[in-house]
């Protein structure tokens, strides 16, 4: 915002899911005030070790038995839980996109929600982007 015509920003792109949570300390709260949406990459943190290990999480699995869905769409779900932030999901399998569309139907209870904070809790304090 201090840089020049930074006031005209229109969009922020960061690292965001359920396992980079950093960003909700200040930035997505700043965002939220300035009305600026976030543009989460790597919503599901596929294809890194992190990511692997989201999927095998016993809670995040057996969220995703209870709606019906895949691990994968239940990390999705809780990146756009808010209906603010835009997810940027990569796949070039059919399949895989088809997944992706339904996950923005599921809507994840409070229970699931609470669950999941358990594990994956918001900082507690500032905290670097995180950029891998």
């Amino acid at each position: 915002m201090k840089l020049p015509k930074g006031v005209n920003c229109a969009a922020n792109q960061v690292r965001y899911n359920l396992g980079d949570r950093g960003i909700e300390f200040d930035l997505v709260p700043m965002m939220n005030k300035l009305e600026i949406p976030l543009i989460a990459y790597a919503p599901v943190a596929r294809g890194d070790s992190f990511g692997t290990n989201l999927t095998k999480q016993k809670a995040i699995k057996e969220i995703a038995e209870k709606h019906q869905s895949n691990s994968f769409q239940i990390l999705l779900a809780w990146c756009i839980r808010n209906g603010q932030t835009i997810a940027i999901p990569q796949s070039s399998n059919i399949t895989h996109v088809i997944d992706n569309v339904k996950a923005a139907e599921i809507q994840l209870t409070q229970q699931d929600l609470q669950q999941l904070d358990s594990i994956y809790p918001k900082p507690s304090m500032k905290q670097p982007l995180a950029l891998w």
